[in-house]
Formats: structure tokens, C-alpha cells, sequence
């Protein structure tokens, strides 16, 4: 029996998709789905959290990487860190972990009572959110420059592994829609992290598969404008395999 192509994705919430009504509907799940008939041959993926910015993430990628002995290493570049206000940690720091814990599953829960309802459940859940942040204040998990520099550290930490595969891959990120005028700041500092990592990613020869390319419709993300929705996944999805397809990612290679 020939050998599984072992796979390992590291990512964050929206890589596996816990967001989502139907977990199965994950990008990930899809390409274990599809890979077997598209390459005739078995595959076995695990999905790992993995943050960039987060103390010690070198460490940790190192002993995933002994534990699982990948042929294939899939990263989920996040510009979600440094450009995304986000409430929950404020919440914490500024009130302790059990008025945080009390936020987060009251953030959850009205996830879960207007994912997939329609244009009212989706303006009750901005307009929550919206309360929250005037109340309880947001900013973003880091800064831009401790994001790149993990990013780029992990990213050349993988690329020294010579038996390995490595791919890098960035879905989707909500934008203002704006038909003229100048780009928000949000999309220039978004631009300005796809062109770094393109160049870095073109540097260490690591295949880099980035979504975030013309303009993204808004039924890809679910109403908290975050977290993006299984036709979003089916997109990623259909990204991976046509790579696999075309030879940038290649499966049976020797270790």
C-alpha cells in the first residue's frame, strides 16, 4: 500500500473554519476530500494553530514539524494581528479573564443566532458589534512590524527543511468597497504585506497562493465581517487543488 502524503497546514480560526455551520465545509476538509482522486494517492492532513506574532512560535514550529514529519507544509499568512481591531483582548486586560470569558461567549453566541439568517441577523450582528467596541474599546493583537518579522522567521525556518515542501497561502480579508478615490488605509497596509511577503516568498523558492487578488464579494464573509464563509472555503479549496494540478505542488516526492 503506498505511503499517505502527510500534510500539515498551520493556520488560525478561519483555516479551520470554526466559524462555520458545517466544520466539514473547511478548506482543509475539501482538499483531504479531493486529493486522493486527483493524485492517486492516499493523504492525511492535520491542522495545527499557528500564530505569528506569538512568543516562542519558532519553538513550537520546530516541534510540530518532529512530531509530524510532514511532506507538505501549508502556512496561512494572517494580516488579521496587526489590521483588525478586536475587542475580546481589550476585554481582558482591562477587566480579567472572567468578564473576557463572559464577552467571548456572548461574542459566540451571537455569532451562532445570525451566521446565515439574512440581511437582519447580519446588521444585529454589526450593530452589536459595533456597541461593543464603544463601550469596551478595540485595537489589534500587534503591531505590523512583530507580525512580519515572525511571519518571515517561520517562513525561512521552513524553507531550510530540504525534505519538505512548503506552501504559503492567504485567503481573504474584508475591505471598504469603493468604486474611486484612494485606497483606505487598511488596503495599503494590506497591499504593502502581500508585496512583502511575494518577494519573500519568491526569495526561498516557497509557492505562494494568494486570494486576496481583484475584488472580493461580500458573501465571503460571514456578518461579523472577520471570519469568512464556506463559499470563501470552496474558493481556497479549489486554489490548493488547482496547484496540485498544475505541478507547483507536487505529491510521492522521495523524503
Amino acid at each position: 500500500m503506498t505511503d499517505p502524503t502527510r500534510i500539515l497546514i498551520f493556520g488560525q480560526s478561519n483555516t479551520g473554519g470554526v466559524q462555520l455551520a458545517d466544520r466539514q465545509a473547511a478548506w482543509p476538509n475539501l482538499v483531504a476530500s479531493a486529493l486522493p482522486e486527483l493524485t492517486g494517492q492516499p493523504v492525511e492532513i492535520t491542522v495545527r494553530p499557528f500564530f505569528a506574532h506569538a512568543p516562542g512560535s519558532e519553538d513550537y514550529l520546530e516541534r510540530e514539524l518532529r512530531r509530524r514529519e510532514p511532506d507538505i507544509v501549508f502556512v496561512t499568512l494572517s494580516s488579521f494581528s496587526f489590521l483588525n481591531p478586536v475587542i475580546e483582548p481589550g476585554v481582558r486586560e482591562r477587566f480579567g479573564e472572567r468578564t473576557g470569558n463572559v464577552y467571548h461567549a456572548f461574542a459566540t453566541r451571537l455569532d451562532e443566532l445570525t451566521r446565515d439568517r439574512g440581511r437582519l441577523a447580519a446588521t444585529l450582528n454589526r450593530s452589536g458589534r459595533a456597541v461593543a467596541r464603544r463601550v469596551f474599546g478595540a485595537a489589534p493583537v500587534t503591531t505590523y512590524e512583530v507580525a512580519v518579522e515572525g511571519t518571515t522567521k517561520a517562513l525561512q525556518l521552513l524553507a531550510r527543511q530540504e525534505d519538505i515542501q512548503v506552501v504559503a497561502v492567504h485567503g481573504f480579508v474584508k475591505l471598504e468597497n469603493r468604486r474611486s478615490g484612494p485606497p483606505s488605509q487598511k488596503e495599503v497596509v494590506l497591499l504593502r504585506f502581500l508585496d512583502e511577503m511575494r518577494t519573500l516568498t519568491g526569495r526561498l523558492r516557497i509557492t505562494f497562493i494568494n486570494l486576496q487578488e481583484g475584488s472580493v464579494p461580500d458573501t465571503r464573509f460571514l456578518p461579523d465581517g472577520l471570519h469568512v464563509s464556506a463559499e470563501a472555503h470552496t474558493a481556497i479549496a479549489a486554489a490548493v487543488l488547482a496547484a496540485f494540478r498544475d505541478g507547483r505542488i507536487r505529491t510521492g516526492m522521495p523524503r
